[in-house]
């Protein structure tokens, strides 16, 4: 895998090490956009394998303990409020 000034240029956000260790560490990686397989193809790039994956946060939605593979109604209200800028649907609610 190769990393491009794509990838990078999607990575505007921080990369925080929640736990370090010989073995593995476990990352905590915002991103402002992200592509398909975006932080698998960074890590790649630069030598370091991706073994686990879990979304947290969908721009200012946060998807609380959501188990994988569930999905939940989302509120017009959460939306109203984790994207302030979106467009509002003209549909009774």
């Amino acid at each position: 895998g190769r990393v491009t000034d794509d990838d990078l240029a999607c990575l505007t956000g921080h990369i925080t090490r929640r736990k370090a260790s010989d073995r593995e560490s476990h990352l905590l990686v915002e991103l402002r956009e992200g592509k398909n397989r975006q932080v698998r193809r960074m890590f790649d790039g630069v030598g370091h394998d991706v073994t686990s994956l879990k979304r947290v946060r969908f721009g200012g939605l946060d998807l609380g303990p959501l188990p994988p593979g569930a999905h939940r109604d989302v509120l017009r209200k959460e939306i109203a409020k984790a994207f302030p800028g979106a467009p509002r649907s003209r549909t009774p609610p």
